[in-house]
């Protein structure tokens, strides 16, 4: 009976969580849907800054990012007919590495779903950051299943769908591929308006 008493008397006192999104309940961030292959950064003209490699895409409001680390699932297309599935810690390099193996010519488009959201914070080369990646996660399942029938529903047509499925959560942002030559043309823009 006392350990009861003392139990009741002492206050709850909640744990920070530590590498966990509060209020993030989707698995789906952002995506990009038929980038091109012939439009893509895949080399840095600079060796040694590798940060140069770009999968850069943007939006209204002159928003622009780098997803070459981004963490998520792509899909390879050659001539719009799916060729190969996958899912990737690092999007960029991974993608890059099928312009070199056994899917080397083999495709020349890609969707990308990533699960890292874009933050405001701009990187060295002017380029929005992705939030860190997160080991632990709190989803709503419906949500999840949501965004798993959105990416399926964009990858493989079926004939009994009349719309696009949705996301499971608001927010889910499209971007748009910026081509190599735009990112090279903002990066040096980027560059003078830092040095002057």
């Amino acid at each position: 009976m006392r350990a009861k008493a003392v139990a009741q008397s002492v206050p709850l006192v909640q744990q920070p969580r530590t590498n966990a999104a509060p209020g993030r309940f989707n698995l789906i961030a952002n995506y990009g849907l038929s980038w091109k292959l012939s439009k893509t950064e895949w080399e840095s003209a600079n060796k040694v800054l590798k940060a140069h490699r770009g999968l850069v895409g943007q939006r209204p409001g002159k928003r622009r990012a780098n997803f070459w680390g981004q963490d998520g699932i792509y899909v390879l297309y050659r001539n719009r007919e799916v060729h190969y599935v996958g899912v990737s810690k690092r999007l960029g390099e991974r993608l890059r590495m099928h312009t070199k193996d056994r899917h080397k010519d083999k495709w020349d488009e890609f969707d990308w779903y990533g699960f890292c959201k874009v933050t405001d914070r701009k990187d060295s080369n002017g380029f929005l950051r992705l939030e860190e990646r997160l080991r632990l996660v709190k989803v709503k399942t419906w949500k999840v299943r949501a965004d798993i029938e959105a990416v399926l529903g964009r990858t493989f047509a079926w004939p009994g769908e009349k719309m696009k499925p949705h996301f499971g959560a608001q927010g889910v942002e499209k971007w748009e591929q910026m081509p190599a030559l735009a990112v090279a043309k903002y990066r040096e823009r980027w560059e003078a308006a830092q040095t002057s």
